[in-house]
């Protein structure tokens, strides 16, 4: 079925968004094969995939949990600014309290931190490469 989805998005050009819960490397090996724009949602496989990805033209979306996640904190380390992406997959992944859309601003806070760098232009190049990713 996962194939058969593939080929339609190639069909109709279609951006393809993969949630992969525990099954990163073989889900990244099966759209391999596929010439796709992807976007690796709320991505938390290992660094070393998420630079594979990268390499392959990927989309990287990191959640809220790089607040609190070093595995994911060390995604976006290696991950270079412009394949970034911002998602709090709300309601969830959030500790505390009920997580909502707005909290991207404190993953760009720590996505700047992390990178050395101004939140606001990690909030900039990341706007620029969801519209990018979307081709909007």
């Amino acid at each position: 079925m996962f194939t058969r989805l593939l080929d339609l998005a190639v069909e109709l050009d279609a951006t393809v968004m993969l949630h992969t819960r525990d099954a990163e490397v073989r889900a990244t090996e099966i759209v391999g094969d596929y010439d796709l724009n992807v976007i690796q949602h709320c991505f938390n496989g290992h660094p070393d995939l998420a630079k594979k990805c990268v390499d392959r033209g990927y989309w990287i979306s990191i959640s809220t949990q790089v607040l609190y996640s070093q595995r994911v904190q060390d995604i976006a380390d290696t991950v270079p600014l412009d394949h970034i992406l911002l998602e709090t997959d709300a309601p969830f992944l959030y500790q505390g309290e009920r997580n909502v859309p707005w909290n991207v601003e404190e993953s760009a806070e720590k996505i700047a931190e992390i990178k050395g760098m101004d939140a606001e232009d990690v909030t900039e190049q990341t706007t620029a490469n969801a519209k990018k990713a979307l081709d909007l």
